[in-house]
């Protein structure tokens, strides 16, 4: 059963709000808006029927005994009902009020057409009403199974609920039984529950009581703890003001020192600064040195003592007097040390400035440490002694311990703080000559602005710096404990400017004004930013005076910036190509360089000079090698200086006289490139560094170094065809023959007098070339390896097949033996290798090369791969006349092949005939030990061909005689063979006899098809067996098959119309491998010519 939410009811009331708000913005015919309203009433009533149908439906469930959850259901549908047909009500009652506002503001104007739309819609919700209402109640009487107004659910439910009445009423008792039982504990429970809730109301009532105790107590002791403060301070006042009423009066000084000696024992140390003098000043160089006899300047000593009572103040006491006990005889009574300034108390501890006395330095002499005399032990302590005031008339005094005194006479310096160049503590040079201070070696102390503009830096003509902001005075060894620090401040910076007689580049003091300790620029002529300033160094001497002497020194050196970036310059010049020829090398002239316009270096924004100003401020002796860069170059070249002791293939040098020969840049610059240099693309950096301050002058040189074209003129008779043919040579000595594979390649390329013949070498370079020879590329199988001279199977690690050996000036491309010949012809009789053997009857690719002037890497073409083909050495020489008939019978059916008549069949590459009816053609068989292994066919039975190899029971001839018997020479018989009889070493592959007659009977061109049904070529090799070749010396007959004879048989029911051709697969095995043809057998049809 479904129902409708209010939702629903919702949106129709607002698709009604809309409709007739969009009645009241128009307006309508009077008569049209009494239509709608007895609509509207109709459609109310309509659901008024809806209301009491439900409410029937219900009555009838509640007669019918529905269950709870359908009666609820049906009761919430008519609830539902009733609800909407409120809502229809009260909003009924709206529209009914304002139709009645729209009746009479009729008059104003109507819109029939949108009243009509509104009708529409209004019929069309409240057909939606009623359609959902029959829908709803269609659904509930198909839930419970309505028929005649009775449901069938209804009545099986009443029957179910009747069965479990019944259930219950069987059970009555003890479900009667089981309620009293739950009644008693329950009742039970509930009492407990009571009496928990009396025990929680108790503790409750108790823990309140708890909070008001714990409160009580914080407060009473808040108010004791306040009470016991007051007491407190009350007591520490009355302390206070008891303390202060205590003696102040000092009862004794401790010396806490800062320095002791090895054995611990306290120390005081008074240092005293030495006086300089100008020593030598000659124009050139300016130096200062110690003065022996010099005034000292005192540094200030603090001594440290502990006042007991360390509540004393100096109210309390007053510094009296040092007190100087010494154990020498002086000539003078001033003190060793000699109180200076006020003393101060703090802490408890109390300070007393002292100084050395006048003349303690003399009195001393070696008994002072000094740079002269060392340290020497003496004698000489002090104590402070201090008067106590009080209200009494009696002079009372306390006095410390007396502790030993060093008086230390040390050498000031001046040392460059961090606004400085240099790191902080760098001290200054005390003498200046032009060969250090204003040298480009020496890096300058302080950087001074000539007051150009920058990107991020206004324009400044007025900026100067106060060179006091980069120095302070030091002493000591190390001189690391600075003056000011110790005592020492007396002294007073002086600034002044020095000439060293380098102005020039590297020093110029007419470019800067010093007033004091205030350096700036002089301003240009006419009162501008002076560039020409940038770059000098100007040399400032700077002392430390006391009272007008000179107890520290030292130069700095300012360099003048216009705060630029002073990175190197870089500039990049790609020169010509430089072909290696016959000379020894190749110098860059003044052509190459006047090419690359090096008037761009001089009149670079950030360099500004004349060819000879340039000279000048670079004018380097020498590169050094940091400064020879090679960025790219081919592999194995090297690069460096002009004139070193190594041998680069590229240098440069920068090393000419540049005031005498500066009308020539080429004078000034200097490159070779030597003719052993690797052929390919150079880039390399030289870095010409300034003398001054100028940057660093950066130049990348792109050339390239390639190799001549040179070509080798061909031997037409030798060299056709673009390749060489290597034949096999038969070599025979002491009764053994071997064949050689071997070719002199130089022949391809000689002419008249065995010279080679060049285009593009002239006669007096020939020496610079070296010609070879190298494998281009390799067949299927093989690869070229140990740089071209070889090809190996497989892989560059495999067997050698084949070989270009070097003999002298000769090259010779052989195919590889077990084991190979040091030079020269082969004649070693060596067995061919297995991978070479497949190399016979192939072709190889090779090229004629050259190094130029004994360097192998710059090797060139001397002429287009070619082709040498190693010649395979046997052929088989077939009949081409071979007929039969395909109705004959009187022997006209079948073709006879005699191997040896009326020619070998067998036949080697210069044509001669292998075969056995002659010693030559025996020994021919021997050499190339045909038949020596079995090959795929069909094998002639009842007869052995030995050949040449051994095998099991096989043994030389008896009449073999050492080889002396041409006819016995090489060959082997059975032993269990008494008729000595051979096989044949040809085999005919039976298997695959072909024809070219295809599958739909027609004779085509291939011979490519099996024979058809019932035609046959048939093989009789006992015929073939009874062929007798010869007889030997003893009257022996000796017999092999050389006479073989293929009958054809047609067993078919129709004869040959036309001839056709039938081929037999013919093999000869070797030992380089097995040559194959095929005889071909023309069939043709009828009997056959008749006499």
């Amino acid at each position: 059963m479904t129902f409708t939410s209010c939702k629903d009811y919702d949106d129709d009331i607002s698709r009604l709000d809309k409709d007739l708000a969009d009645l009241k913005a128009s307006a309508v015919a009077q008569s049209e808006l009494t239509a709608l309203q007895t609509q509207l009433t109709t459609a109310i009533s309509a659901v008024q029927a809806d209301l009491n149908t439900a409410k029937t439906t219900l009555a009838t469930l509640q007669a019918n005994a529905a269950t709870k959850a359908e009666l609820d259901a049906a009761k919430a549908e008519v609830l539902a009902q009733a609800v909407k047909l409120e809502t229809f009500n009260t909003y009924k009652a709206w529209v009914d009020g304002e139709i009645t506002t729209l009746k009479s503001d009729v008059a104003k104007a109507a819109t029939k057409v949108e009243l009509t739309a509104l009708q529409t819609l209004l019929t069309d919700e409240i057909t939606t009403v009623k359609n959902d209402l029959a829908a709803k109640i269609a659904n509930l009487e198909a839930i419970l199974k309505v028929a005649d107004g009775k449901s069938q659910e209804i009545e099986n439910i009443k029957t179910q609920l009747a069965e479990q009445l019944e259930a219950i009423n069987e059970n009555k008792a003890d479900i009667e039984a089981t309620k009293a039982d739950l009644q008693a504990k329950y009742n039970e429970l509930s009492a407990e529950i009571t009496a928990l809730k009396v025990r929680l109301t108790s503790v409750e009532s108790g823990l309140a009581t708890l909070d008001t105790k714990v409160n009580d107590i914080k407060t009473a002791t808040d108010a004791a703890i306040d009470a016991l403060e007051g007491k407190l301070d009350a007591h520490i006042s009355l302390i206070l003001n008891l303390f202060g009423h205590l003696d102040r009066s000092v009862r004794s000084l401790v010396f806490e020192p800062d320095y002791s000696s090895g054995d611990g024992t306290p120390q005081i140390v008074v240092r005293g600064i030495n006086e300089w003098y100008n020593s030598v000043s000659n124009g050139t160089t300016i130096k200062y040195a110690v003065k022996e006899d010099g005034t000292i300047y005192k540094g200030v000593t603090n001594l440290k003592y502990k006042v007991n009572p360390s509540n004393a103040t100096l109210n309390d006491f007053e510094v009296s007097q040092l007190l100087n006990k010494v154990t020498i005889v002086r000539s003078t009574s001033d003190d060793y040390l000699v109180l200076t300034d006020a003393a101060t108390l703090q802490g408890g501890i109390l300070t007393v400035p002292v100084l050395i006395g006048a003349d303690v330095y003399n009195d001393y002499g070696d008994d002072v440490q000094t740079p002269a005399h060392g340290e020497s032990a003496h004698n000489h302590h002090v104590a402070l002694e201090v008067k106590i005031l009080d209200d009494s008339n009696e002079d009372k005094f306390v006095a410390s311990e007396y502790v030993k005194v060093n008086f230390d006479l040390l050498t000031g310096r001046i040392a460059l703080n961090a606004n400085s160049e240099k790191t902080d503590g760098t001290l200054l040079p005390v003498t200046a000559t032009g060969a250090n201070i204003a040298a480009a070696s020496y890096d300058e102390d302080v950087v001074l602005w000539n007051g150009k503009g920058t990107v991020t830096k206004p324009e400044n003509k007025n900026f100067s710096i106060d060179l006091k902001d980069y120095v302070y005075g030091v002493f000591g060894g190390p001189a690391t404990m600075k003056m000011l620090e110790y005592g020492f401040n007396k002294h007073e910076f002086t600034f002044e400017l020095v000439e060293l007689g380098t102005e020039g580049v590297d020093q110029s003091n007419t470019y800067v004004i010093l007033n004091g300790s205030t350096l700036k620029v002089k301003p240009a002529t006419g009162g501008g930013i002076n560039q020409a300033a940038v770059g000098r160094t100007p040399i400032i001497l700077v002392k430390a005076l006391v009272n007008g002497k000179i107890h520290a020194v030292g130069f700095i050196k300012v360099l003048i910036t216009d705060e630029y970036d002073n990175s190197p310059v870089e500039f990049e010049f790609t020169l010509d190509d430089y072909m290696i020829d016959c000379d020894n090398e190749h110098s860059l002239t003044n052509i190459d360089i006047d090419e690359i316009d090096f008037d761009q270096v001089f009149n670079h924004a950030r360099i500004m000079l004349g060819k000879d100003a340039f000279f000048a401020e670079y004018s380097q002796h020498s590169l050094e090698i940091s400064d020879v860069v090679i960025v790219s170059a081919p592999a194995g070249a090297t690069a460096g200086i002009l004139g070193d002791a190594t041998d680069e293939h590229v240098q440069f040098g920068y090393n000419i006289n540049p005031q005498t020969e500066s009308v020539n840049l080429a004078n000034y610059f200097k490159a070779f490139i030597s003719n052993t240099a690797p052929n390919g693309s150079y880039v390399i950096k030289t870095t010409l560094k300034s003398n001054g301050y100028r940057p660093d002058v950066v130049i990348t040189w792109k050339f390239k170094v390639t190799l001549p074209t040179i070509t080798l003129n061909a031997n037409t008779s030798i060299f056709t065809n673009g390749k060489i043919v290597v034949n096999p040579t038969i070599l025979e000595q002491g009764g053994k023959t071997s064949t050689a594979y071997e070719a002199l390649l130089n022949n391809a390329f000689m002419h008249q007098a065995d010279e080679f013949i060049y285009t593009g070498l002239t006669e007096e370079c020939e020496e610079y070339l070296t010609p070879y020879f190298v494998f281009a590329s390799a067949p299927t199988g093989f690869v070229v390896a140990d740089n071209g001279t070889t090809l190996r199977k497989t892989n560059t690690s495999g067997p050698i097949a084949a070989r270009i050996d070097k003999d002298g000036l000769k090259y010779y491309v052989r195919l590889n033996s077990n084991t190979a010949p040091n030079s020269g012809s082969w004649g070693n009789y060596e067995e061919l290798s297995e991978a070479s053997k497949e190399l016979v009857g192939k072709s190889v690719s090779v090229k004629p090369r050259g190094y130029i002037n004994g360097a192998s890497y710059n090797s060139i073409d001397l002429y287009t791969a070619f082709n040498v083909q190693f010649t395979y050495p046997l052929a088989l020489n077939l009949p081409q006349d071979a007929v039969v008939y395909d109705q004959a019978n009187n022997g006209l059916n079948s073709y006879t092949l005699n191997a040896y008549s009326p020619a070998s069949i067998l036949v080697d590459w210069f044509g001669s005939e292998l075969t056995v009816t002659t010693a030559a053609g025996r020994k021919l068989y021997d050499h190339y030990e045909v038949g020596s292994e079995p090959v795929v066919g069909t094998a002639i039975t009842g007869y052995t061909y030995a050949g040449i190899f051994n095998g099991p029971g096989r043994v030389r001839h008896p009449l073999y005689n050492g080889g002396i018997d041409p006819f016995y020479g090489g060959w082997w018989y059975e032993v269990t063979a008494p008729t000595q009889t051979y096989d044949s070493p040809f085999v005919f592959d039976l298997d695959k006899i072909k024809c070219n007659i295809n599958s739909s009977g027609q004779i085509v061109s291939d011979i490519i098809y099996d024979i058809p049904a019932g035609m046959e070529l048939k093989f009789n090799p006992v015929e073939a067996a009874g062929s007798t070749i010869w007889t030997n010396g003893n009257g022996t007959p000796n017999v092999t098959p050389h006479v073989f004879t293929f009958q054809w048989d047609n067993g078919a029911t129709g004869a040959v119309q036309n001839e056709f051709k039938v081929s037999v697969p013919v093999k000869v095995n070797h030992k380089w491998g097995t040559v194959s043809d095929k005889l071909i057998i023309t069939v043709k049809p009828g009997v056959g010519p008749t006499e």
